[in-house]
């Protein structure tokens, strides 16, 4: 019996005799995103984002002032542009995933890829596909099977990183190394006495 008040009180309020259920879209919900991640430079000149395509995630950098397309970055396909870090006013860090079912979750793969916010000076510099044989390849970085992913931007610096490096070898030891984002070069800071551990920094 309440139940049934209820209901002719909803009626009666919806003025109910011959009231029809609105139509609802369901295109802002299935709608594929424009972009995702957005991150300002530090001073606030370039606006890097993430733009999912088909088969590939890029990144585009505009220009606050005008919204102009200065430059962009496009992985091959079934790689995605996951993490998008200014290490400088004018230096991107991207974190690599990559992506081969069409509903699986794009998985990082430890590669770093750097980029100027005009598009220009893009190289991959730590990665299990960096190689040494590559045009503009800094001698003496080295390059080895680890997994790498960023630590602290080290906003006070403008020209190094602080990274995490999970080797694939027996060694499974985290290390902790500074890193130059122009010509990858590293240089040991510490070490984990655990296997897969991440670090945290304090100011």
């Amino acid at each position: 019996m309440k139940h049934a008040r209820v209901v002719a009180a909803v009626m009666a309020i919806c003025g109910t005799v011959g009231v029809e259920a609105a139509e609802v879209s369901l295109d802002g919900y299935v709608r594929r995103a424009e972009f995702n991640d957005i991150q300002l430079s530090p001073t606030g000149e370039y606006l890097a984002m993430t733009l999912p395509l088909e088969g590939a995630t890029a990144v585009a950098v505009l220009r606050t002032d005008t919204m102009e397309l200065v430059g962009n970055f496009r992985p091959p396909r079934n790689n995605h542009a996951a993490e998008v870090d200014w290490v400088s006013d004018t230096r991107l860090l991207i974190g690599l995933a990559e992506k081969w079912g069409p509903l699986d979750q794009p998985r990082p793969t430890g590669e770093l890829y750097a980029i100027d916010a005009n598009g220009k000076r893009g190289d991959l510099l730590v990665g299990y596909r960096a190689r040494p044989d590559e045009p503009g390849f800094v001698t003496g970085r080295v390059v080895e099977p680890v997994a790498a992913f960023l630590t602290d931007p080290l906003p006070a610096d403008e020209r190094n990183v602080l990274i995490s490096l999970w080797p694939f070898a027996n060694d499974t030891n985290t290390r902790l190394e500074r890193m130059d984002v122009i010509t990858g070069r590293r240089i040991p800071v510490s070490r984990s006495p655990v296997q897969r551990a991440t670090f945290t920094t304090d100011n």
